[in-house]
C-alpha cells in the first residue's frame, strides 16, 4: 500500500483527483490549496457549485490552520469522536479556500477513522478536500468496484480499500453556533452527542437559506430506479398491490418477511439489523441496478439512533 500511497501523492502534487477509502464512504479528493483541483472535483462530479466540501485532516494543526473562534466546548467533541464520522463546521479562517466552501463564511472538516485516508492525507502533507466518490444525485460509493464503475475512467487513481465499514456519510454538525446544530445526521447519532454536549439539537429545517453542510439541499442518493417507502403496518398489503405488476421488483426488508412473487428479482433482509441495513444500503442500490430492478420496495425504521440518518437518506433516495 505505500507504493500506492505514494503513486496517489504523486497524482495529487500534479493537479489530479484521487478516490480513497474511508470508514464512511469512498471520497473523492484533491489538495485543498490547489484551486484548479478543487474545480475538476465538482466538473467531475457533476456538482454544483453551492454545495460545499468536507475537508480532511490528520493533525489537529490543519484544523487551527483553517479555522477561527473555535468554540472551545467543541474540543470535547473531538476527544470523543475524533478520529472517526463526525464533521464540523466552523468559521472559515483565511487560509481555507472559499471554493472547497461554495463561497460560505464556513468550512467543513473532519479527520477520517480509517488507515489508508490517513497515511494519504500525512503521505500529501495537507488536507484533502474530498466528496464522496459518485456523481451528483447518485448512491455514494462504499465498495472499491462502485467507485470505478461510477469515476473509474475521469480520475487519476482509486485506492483500492476494503468495503466501507459504516457505509452512511458522516454526521455533519455546525459549532458555529449554539446551540451546536446536526445538518445531517450520521452514525454520531444525536442521543451519542447529547451525552458530551447536552444542549446539541437538530436543525430546523426550512428553505431560501444557504447549505452549510453537503447532502442537504440537492437531489442525493438515487439509483436508477423507484424507490417505495413502506411502512411495516402495511407491507404485506403493499407488496400484494405490486405482485401482479409489469414491474422487475426489488425488496429490501429491515424485518418482514419476503414473498416469493415472480416479479421479485432481487432481494435482502435484515432481520432487524439497523447497523448491517446502513451499512449495505448504497451497495445493495448499486446491485438492484445491476438486476435491473426498476421498483424497490424498502421497509422503513424507526428514526432514532442510526435509523435517523438511514431514513434520512431513504428519504431523499424516494423523492
Amino acid at each position: 500500500m505505500k507504493r500506492e500511497i505514494k503513486k496517489a501523492v504523486r497524482f495529487l502534487n500534479q493537479g489530479g483527483l484521487v478516490c480513497f477509502p474511508t470508514e464512511t464512504v469512498y471520497g473523492l479528493g484533491a489538495r485543498l490549496f490547489d484551486e484548479q483541483a478543487l474545480q475538476k472535483i465538482f466538473k467531475v462530479k457533476n456538482r454544483p457549485m453551492d454545495n460545499p466540501l468536507i475537508v480532511h485532516i490528520a493533525d489537529l494543526k490543519e484544523l487551527k490552520m483553517l479555522t477561527q473562534n473555535f468554540p472551545r466546548a467543541a474540543f470535547k467533541l473531538i476527544e470523543k469522536f475524533w478520529p472517526g464520522p463526525l464533521t464540523l463546521v466552523c468559521k472559515r479562517s483565511a487560509l481555507a479556500p472559499a471554493l472547497a466552501s461554495a463561497g460560505l463564511k464556513t468550512v467543513a472538516i473532519r479527520m477520517p477513522n480509517h488507515r489508508t485516508a490517513l497515511e494519504l492525507i500525512r503521505a500529501l502533507g495537507e488536507p484533502i478536500a474530498a466528496p464522496s466518490a459518485n456523481i451528483s444525485g447518485r448512491p455514494s460509493s462504499t465498495r472499491y468496484q462502485d467507485v470505478v464503475r461510477e469515476l473509474g475512467n475521469k480520475v487519476n487513481m482509486v485506492l483500492k480499500g476494503e468495503q466501507s465499514e459504516l457505509g452512511l456519510e458522516s454526521t455533519v454538525l455546525d459549532i458555529t453556533r449554539v446551540p451546536f446544530r446536526i445538518l445531517r445526521p450520521g452514525f454520531v447519532t444525536l442521543e451519542k452527542l447529547k451525552k458530551v454536549l447536552p444542549n446539541i439539537c437538530l436543525a430546523a429545517k426550512g428553505k431560501n437559506k444557504k447549505v452549510l453542510s453537503p447532502g442537504v439541499k440537492h437531489q442525493h442518493y438515487k439509483p436508477n430506479c423507484k424507490v417505495v417507502l413502506v411502512e411495516p403496518q402495511y407491507w404485506e398489503k403493499t407488496l400484494e398491490q405490486w405482485q401482479n405488476q409489469k414491474t422487475r421488483l426489488g425488496v429490501f426488508s429491515y424485518s418482514k418477511k419476503i414473498p416469493n412473487f415472480k416479479n421479485i428479482v432481487f432481494n435482502k433482509m435484515f432481520h432487524g439489523n439497523k447497523f448491517e441495513m446502513a451499512k449495505q444500503l448504497y451497495s445493495y442500490f448499486y446491485d438492484a441496478e445491476k438486476a435491473k430492478v426498476q421498483t424497490l420496495l424498502v421497509e422503513t425504521i424507526e428514526q432514532k439512533g442510526i435509523g435517523l440518518a438511514f431514513m434520512d437518506r431513504l428519504k431523499r433516495a424516494s423523492a
